[in-house]
């Protein structure tokens, strides 16, 4: 019976030691800072015809810790032209032990809609499942087929910030004679890549994570992703083929806007008659697209072909409604109407930006706007807006490479981006202090460029959610109170006035025998960026900012100083900072300038920048000193 024990047991230790699932087998670097480890992954494409591939895709990974959770990417979208042939998820304990295959009651089936979609056939099936207990592996399988080869998946062995790797491989196959081309973004410094007949393999073994860090760029800027296109492709049952990109900007011209531009002739003429007196190009299309906005509102259409080919122009105009790329087209037709040239564009839209890439051909963006080239600039007009002023742009769209449609073809245009002297906060305040420390501040704040965008939608803002704007933004002021405050939207130059007034029954502090307070009442810069040791990453600030505050600070009448801190000034490479106190009669002005430049920057020079940060947080911080 001892032996029968004995040998049990030894069996079971070496069982445990040999299960590719425990996670005791896991190399303990690919643990280090890991949420979730990629046992095993295999992505297999196999395109048969220019309407036919399947997508077969194994991973095993195991989940570390709840956070790593999100990288369990047990989903697959599905439509008409694309069917789940096979979907099947199993799940293991620590030791790699089997504790369920989960069946259809852990899966969710719902259609993929947005908040404003009217009609769309695209659903998601994806998995529903919340552990009881870390660490935790899921070993999933999925079998996809689809008629649509103009969009092929793409592959990155690393998905997320805190993964690690032990094994991952993709395949992909195209049709004898077709023509495909491949590009590996980022940093390819861990993938293998090897030719096969008629296609690729790629593949990665034991890759430690990555920690992510504040201020660090996208992932993607600095581990492989891999793209594929082909020609001839197959879009929704539309065919198409392209060698360059003026015949792909032709093809998406006489396949997807072809026979959508029928306006109605009453449309035609009023929108004719509604812009002749007017004087030139932009203000006609400026009159249109505010007719456009008034006349119609975004919905998003995702049924076949829809999800990509506009609706006509003439269900707009009767319906009052369209996604991106109906009012684009719709906005568009009705500049032609007026003479005024204008043309559909192709954008990857969203606050990070990305660019179309121009060695990638293919279908590429997110997003359909337009752009009106006139003769001194290219306007870019966002028609799914009901309240952007004309040619204003945002963070959503702006200062990226996009795709600009033509009859005759394509062409690559900036977006317009802004500049530090015209994305801008600038600010005056009148402060009051009486004797008592009661504090009565009238502060005017013009916000310009990207940040009137964060801006100019306030007055539509219930007034407690403004209330509770400014309390947030005086936060740093006791007993603080709003007032009154108003509005005023210069749209045509992109700037916003707000007017606010506010108080505090107790501004100043007694310190020692003395009244102390900070001068900077408004928009004073508290955060300091946090230390880190042995920083790995680079560290970059998409967009420059700019704020200039003037406090003029009215002292009680009996109020004499006995200290004020001292004029100060800050250069770096990551941008510049000044506070000036200038003393007039009774008065202090204090003027603060802040700026931050946008760029990518090394990892090495995060010290210096936090640096850089912390003096301007002192400086923004000092106090004056009253006498008692």
């Amino acid at each position: 019976m001892k032996f029968i024990f004995i040998f049990l047991f030894a069996f079971s230790s070496i069982w445990g030691q040999v299960n590719p699932l425990n996670v005791a087998n896991i190399p303990e670097e690919l643990k280090e800072n890991s949420y979730s480890v990629v046992r095993n992954e295999n992505l297999q494409i196999s395109i048969e015809a220019v309407d036919k591939m399947t997508v077969d895709h194994q991973m095993t990974i195991t989940v570390l810790k709840e956070s790593g959770m999100l990288n369990v990417d047990a989903r697959e979208f599905y439509n008409p032209s694309t069917k789940i042939k096979l979907f099947e998820v199993a799940v293991y304990d620590k030791e790699g032990n089997l504790i369920k295959k989960l069946d259809k009651t852990d899966f969710r089936d719902q259609s993929v809609a947005d908040g404003f979609s009217i009609i769309g056939d695209n659903r998601i099936l994806f998995l529903d499942y919340t552990p009881n207990q870390y660490p935790i592996t899921f070993a999933c399988h999925s079998k996809v087929s689809t008629s649509n080869t103009a969009f092929i998946t793409s592959w990155s062995p690393l998905n997320d910030y805190h993964e690690s790797i032990e094994k991952a491989s993709f395949t992909i196959t195209f049709p004898p004679g077709f023509t495909w081309s491949k590009k590996i973004k980022g940093s390819n410094t861990f993938i293998k890549e090897q030719e096969i007949p008629d296609g690729c393999s790629y593949s990665c073994e034991h890759v430690v994570s990555i920690k992510n860090e504040p201020y660090a760029p996208s992932l993607f800027e600095f581990v492989p992703i891999v793209y594929h296109a082909m020609s001839p492709f197959s879009l929704e049952g539309v065919q198409g083929a392209a060698s360059n990109w003026d015949e792909f900007g032709k093809w998406v011209n006489d396949k997807l806007l072809s026979g959508t531009d029928d306006v109605p002739e009453t449309t035609k003429n009023a929108v004719i008659n509604m812009v002749k007196d007017l004087p030139n190009p932009v203000d006609k299309a400026k009159k249109i697209y505010e007719y456009v906005q008034s006349k119609t509102r975004y919905v998003s259409v995702q049924l076949g072909i829809g999800g990509w080919k506009p609706m006509k122009a003439s269900d707009v105009d009767r319906l009052g409604y369209g996604d991106c790329k109906a009012l684009a087209n719709y906005t568009a037709c009705l500049l032609h109407a007026a003479g005024v040239p204008a043309y559909y564009t192709l954008v990857y839209a969203g606050d990070d930006k990305k660019e179309i890439d121009k060695d990638l051909l293919r279908i590429q963006g997110n997003h359909a706007f337009l752009t009106v080239p006139l003769a001194t600039k290219n306007y870019f007009l966002e028609c799914t807006s009901q309240t952007s002023p004309f040619g204003y742009q945002g963070d959503f769209t702006d200062n990226r490479t996009v795709l600009m449609i033509k009859p005759d073809g394509a062409q690559f245009v900036a977006s317009n981006g802004g500049q530090i002297n015209s994305n801008r906060i600038e600010s005056t305040h009148q402060i009051t202090i009486d004797s008592t420390g009661k504090m009565t501040a009238q502060s005017t704040i013009v916000s310009k460029g990207i940040q009137y965008g964060d801006s100019y939608m306030l007055p539509k803002q219930r007034a407690q959610k403004i209330q509770e704007h400014y309390n947030k933004k005086l936060s740093y002021i006791r007993e603080v109170n709003i007032d009154a405050y108003q509005f005023s939207d210069r749209r045509d130059d992109f700037e916003f006035e707000e007017k606010v007034t506010f108080h505090s029954p107790i501004y100043w502090q007694e310190y020692q025998q003395f009244k102390a307070f900070i001068p900077t009442v408004m928009n004073r810069l508290q955060d300091i960026p946090m230390r880190i040791r042995s920083r790995k990453l680079p560290f970059c600030f998409d967009r420059d900012q700019y704020l200039k505050d003037t406090y003029v600070i009215h002292l009680p009448a009996n109020g004499s100083v006995h200290f004020c801190p001292e004029n100060n000034h800050i250069e770096t490479a990551f941008g510049t900072y000044s506070i000036q106190y200038e003393r007039k009669g009774n008065d202090i002005i204090c003027t603060r300038v802040y700026e931050l430049k946008a760029g990518t920057f090394e990892a090495s020079k995060y010290e210096e920048y936090r640096n850089f940060k912390d003096r301007v947080v002192t400086f923004d911080n000092q106090k004056i000193l009253l006498n008692p």
